[in-house]
């Protein structure tokens, strides 16, 4: 005999709701009186007196008899039990157990259980499935999950600034050896004095264009360097402009942005600038270094170090990113706003500093950046002032934004992706209150990368839906895995649109448990309802007297309940029985389906002919069929594998 059982449900007569559950564990085939099932029945939370109220029982077992148990019910204070007797443990397979109570005030069936008894001689088996964890579970791994790769964002910025260090040390011993030291060592001289003007401004360059009626006229300036080793290089912001290197009057070669040239002792070599910039800007050759190397060995044993070290550091870049695209399976970025410091009445100007605007609809925004790191910017500005601007520490420019057109119009970006430069610490923006409000956007975290995340999948139907011995694993399982969606089970074996409307558990009759903040729904199946004993009927069919009317009863007690509902109904797959085909009961069921759907513009998915599952063919029916007992009904696990991407395509069409 199996290991005793008792099941007590509590009930709240005033909830209005019924209690249906899945038994946890398995009852044993051949026992006798081993379980007990009943309620608990109280009202506005106060304990119901049962006195002269009875208990009864109905028991359908996995061939579809039914089994009355009106004599096995039991009464005691407010709680009411069935106890089975041997009857309900001789057949092998899903049973469902409808209790219901008759007396004054509590007339109604209370409780549906829905359970397995196996053939078993170890007493009360463990559901297949284990124990299913609930939404705090999940949750709280969910947070530990953000916050382990929040912790794992942090050492990645951390080991960045590392190597960021490292090379600003690099770089200072090179500085500390003199490679390079001196800037601009020569004088400049300059052709087309009257169309062009030549500014020297530290360590800049500036050729301006003058005049007002030529344009094309390439400016020229040269830099006369005097016998030794040199080392040269150079950033022309962009402009169109060349640098030649002259050794005397003879042309050696034309140098591009940050090249570099090492001049040999005892040769006579000129640096010539020749630049051509558009009539009325100008052009600034900045970052130009000239510097004497006195000792040859010692910089080559030093650049052979620094590339070294750079190789090593690199290395350890290149695993941060392996290990970043690592997570790009699990994870994706968070894009949110940043806070800045605003200032009133103020703009950007073309060169970059700040200037009074003249009205405080003018703004300025200032935020603090990352060299390298990617942010998304939302700016407008007119008069050719500039719509953004990266800064360092001193307040001096870095690089310049995009420059508005000229006059009262403005020019406007929305989430323009730009990336921090090197040496950069902020970023200022512009905007003006009655154009559109300024922000910076970055990456602030990481969150779970599954588009359906926070989504609720309602899932009804009969056997295929809900959990039992034939799979450990669902259609919606591989489906919430890929996307995140979270799932609500309302499968019934045996049921379907009018099938176990004696019992209280067809479609129609528990659709309206269907939880109101569902994001979406489906309704799957069901070729139960062919042993229903109702003609098919038609397709604006009202009431529960035929098979139309109960699937056009369940649309509507659906739509009562969450009138906005995103309902899709699916066909059910075929049963070794029921073959796809041009006739038949079969037939006559899936076009009554695909009918209503049409009639009451409902999306339909037609699995009968395109669930790729072929049950009719023994060898098939091994692979994805292998726990239905020869049967194919029921697919296993990889029957559910077959089916799960027409159900993700179909939720595609029904979600955002």
């Amino acid at each position: 005999m199996a290991i005793y059982h008792q099941d007590i449900a509590d009930i709240e007569l005033n909830s209005g709701s019924l209690h249906r559950s899945f038994l946890g564990h398995s009852i044993g085939m051949g026992d006798a009186a081993a379980n007990r099932f009943g309620v608990r029945v109280f009202r506005d939370g106060v304990a119901e007196t049962l006195s002269g109220v009875t208990c009864q029982g109905f028991f359908r077992n996995a061939n579809g008899q039914n089994i009355a148990l009106t004599s096995y019910g039991t009464i005691s204070g407010n709680v009411a039990y069935v106890t089975l007797p041997q009857a309900c443990y001789n057949v092998e397979g899903m049973f469902t157990l409808a209790i219901k109570l008759v007396g004054s005030g509590v007339t109604g069936t209370m409780r549906i259980i829905d359970g397995m008894v196996d053939n078993t001689n170890t007493g009360s088996a463990v559901a297949p499935t284990g124990s299913v964890p609930t939404y705090q579970e999940v949750l709280s791994v969910y947070e530990q999950m953000q916050a382990a790769l929040s912790n794992y964002d942090a050492k990645v910025t951390e080991q960045d600034g590392k190597i960021d260090s490292l090379k600003s040390a690099v770089n200072d011993v090179k500085e500390w050896l003199g490679y390079p030291t001196n800037l601009f060592n020569g004088t400049f001289t300059t052709t087309h004095t009257s169309n062009w003007g030549i500014a020297q401004d530290g360590n800049d360059v500036t050729f301006t264009h003058l005049s007002q009626y030529t344009t094309g006229v390439p400016a020229t300036a040269t830099l006369d360097l005097a016998e030794g080793t040199y080392t040269f290089s150079a950033n022309y912001n962009g402009e169109t402009n060349a640098l030649s290197l002259y050794n005397g009057t003879s042309y050696v070669r034309t140098l591009a942005e940050n090249d570099s040239i090492i001049v040999q002792s005892g040769d006579a070599p000129i640096l010539k600038f020749a630049v051509t910039p558009a009539q009325g800007n100008s052009v600034t050759i900045s970052d130009i270094f000239i510097g004497y190397n006195s000792n040859d060995g010692v910089i080559t044993q030093l650049s052979d170090d620094i590339n070294q070290l750079f190789e090593t550091t690199g290395g350890l870049s290149a695993e941060i990113d392996d290990l970043q695209e690592g997570f790009a399976d699990i994870s994706e970025p968070v894009i949110g706003k940043l806070t800045g410091e605003e200032t009133v009445n103020q703009t950007i100007n073309r060169s970059g500093s700040l200037i009074t605007a003249g009205m405080d609809t003018y703004r300025v925004l200032k935020f603090q950046v990352t060299a390298g790191k990617t942010y998304w910017l939302t700016a407008n500005a007119n008069y050719r002032n500039l719509l953004w601007c990266f800064y360092d520490n001193n307040d001096n420019v870095i690089q310049l934004g995009t420059e508005s057109a000229s006059g009262a119009t403005f020019t406007s970006v929305t989430d323009q992706e730009v990336t921090a430069p090197t040496g950069a610490t902020y970023i200022r923006t512009t905007y003006n209150t009655t154009v559109k409000q300024g922000a910076c956007k970055a990456q602030t975290g990481y969150t779970l990368a599954k588009k359906w995340v926070g989504k609720k999948w309602v899932c009804v139907g009969d056997s295929l839906t809900a959990e039992n011995s034939r799979t450990t694993k669902h259609y919606f399982d591989y489906v919430a895995e890929e996307t995140g969606i979270t799932t609500v089970n309302m499968g019934d074996s045996g049921s379907g649109y009018a099938r176990e409307q004696d019992v209280g558990t067809a479609f129609y009759q528990r659709i309206g448990d269907c939880p109101t903040d569902a994001d979406v729904v489906t309704i799957f199946g069901s070729f139960n309802d062919l042993g229903a004993g109702l003609p098919v009927g038609s397709v604006d069919d009202t009431g529960t007297t035929t098979l139309a009317g109960c699937i056009n009863t369940t649309i509507d007690n659906l739509q009562a309940v969450i009138p906005l509902v995103n309902l899709g109904i699916v066909a059910p797959t075929p049963w070794d029985t029921t073959q796809p085909s041009t006739s038949g009961n079969a037939y006559n069921y899936v076009e009554m389906l695909k009918a209503i759907c049409e009639r009451r513009s409902i999306p339909f998915l037609d699995l009968w002919r395109c669930s790729n599952l072929r049950p009719w063919d023994a060898d098939f029916r091994a692979l994805a069929y292998s726990k239905d007992g020869g049967s194919g009904t029921h697919p296993d696990e990889n029957g559910h594998k077959l089916i799960a991407p027409r159900f993700k395509g179909f939720l595609e069409t029904l979600l955002m």
